[in-house]
């Protein structure tokens, strides 16, 4: 990247989240209307066309609170590294190698861990800014900007689940996925998001903000590119994915699929883990299941 990727402070994306409450600002107000909302995870996605891929296609973009990036279901990255809240970081990609002449998409996955916790500490919201799963993205395509406003298209998924109160496992992420919830197409760019809605712009509301919707704005400020290297390493897939069940599901079958093709290609499945009420998930020569009833069992991913 160079400096005249993105010239100038102001950002063109806006940040957009999966809604927005309905609530009336306090006059007296100084911020912090609306409490924190709680962990969720949303599902971002944009489609477009180009004619021809042009040979750089600097993208950068960053979240609250963690984001996943897929272009065309290829991963190409994750963060944003930790930080103090009011000096959000954001990264940047090259993302030319992996769009094509026709239809493309990117797809990003948001988490909001809601609590704060051994790697992330929430903003002080400032009325709807900086108290849920937010999404900044900016790419220049050619000519052209390609930015997260409402044209893309986002859905709260209810495939994840938190922790409850106490049952933190000394600081170690654990992920609770139940994947009847999940379509692993969902990064592809043949998916249809038909029945998604589109995402809410989310603007600044407090006194001084002019309804501002694009960085730098309160609480994150003027953002910071990311001061160390991209984490890099050895991803481990699962192996395969086995069912105990009388009759073997759709989803069960899709995720089979899913991770056997990945880790014949030697990437990475969509999500970080599979978990499954009877579903044996078996990464290398390590197997765990869940043979009798109750929620799926808990698996530890990263963050």
């Amino acid at each position: 990247m160079t400096t005249n990727d993105f010239p100038g402070v102001r950002w063109r994306g806006h940040w957009v989240a999966p809604d927005v409450p309905e609530f009336e600002i306090d006059p007296t107000s100084v911020g912090s209307d609306l409490p924190p909302a709680e962990f969720s995870r949303a599902l971002f996605r944009r489609v477009f066309d180009i004619a021809d891929v042009p040979l750089r296609v600097p993208l950068r973009l960053s979240a609250d609170s963690r984001y996943v990036l897929w272009v065309n279901g290829v991963e190409v990255g994750r963060g944003p590294i930790r930080s103090q809240p009011r000096r959000l970081r954001y990264d940047e990609y090259d993302i030319a190698a992996f769009l094509r002449p026709g239809r493309n998409v990117l797809a990003v996955l948001v988490t909001y861990y809601g609590r704060a916790n051994s790697f992330w500490q929430p903003a002080a919201s400032s009325g709807v800014m900086g108290r849920d799963a937010q999404l900044v993205v900016e790419a220049r395509v050619g000519d052209e900007w390609l930015v997260s406003d409402e044209r893309w298209r986002v859905l709260r998924s209810r495939a994840w689940r938190a922790l409850g109160a106490g049952q933190s496992l000394d600081a170690v992420p654990v992920e609770l996925l139940d994947t009847r919830e999940l379509d692993p197409a969902w990064v592809d760019t043949e998916f249809d998001d038909a029945s998604w809605v589109a995402a809410t712009v989310v603007k600044a509301s407090h006194d001084g903000a002019f309804g501002e919707s694009r960085p730098p704005v309160d609480p994150y400020g003027a953002m910071l590119p990311r001061g160390i290297g991209m984490l890099d390493g050895p991803r481990v897939a699962a192996s395969s994915v086995r069912s105990k069940l009388p009759r073997r599901s759709r989803t069960c079958a899709r995720w089979s699929q899913v991770i056997n093709r990945s880790s014949a290609a030697g990437r990475s499945a969509p999500v970080s883990s599979v978990h499954r009420q009877g579903i044996a998930v078996t990464v290398g020569k390590m197997q765990q299941s869940d043979d009798g009833p109750g929620p799926p069992f808990d698996e530890r991913s990263d963050r």
